[in-house]
């Protein structure tokens, strides 16, 4: 990753030396990732949700995301 890109969206990602080279934090980085997959969890329950609301009663629904084939 170039620092100077990641810092336009994550300023805490990137730390500044004493000669002023910026480099990634990627210990940082799985934090990061943990919350964004956490948000994306939410987002698919909250869509799951509402196909469960205009699909109404007697629709059959999924618990995987991807249909088995036989």
């Amino acid at each position: 990753m170039v620092a100077q890109e990641v810092e336009k969206g994550f300023p805490d990602l990137v730390e500044t030396d004493p000669k002023d080279f910026k480099r990634v934090n990627y210990s940082q980085l799985p934090l990061y990732l943990l919350q964004a997959l956490k948000e994306q969890q939410k987002k698919i329950e909250e869509l799951e949700a509402k196909l469960a609301e205009v699909s109404g009663p007697g629709t059959a629904r999924r618990s995987g995301s991807c249909p088995k084939m036989l």
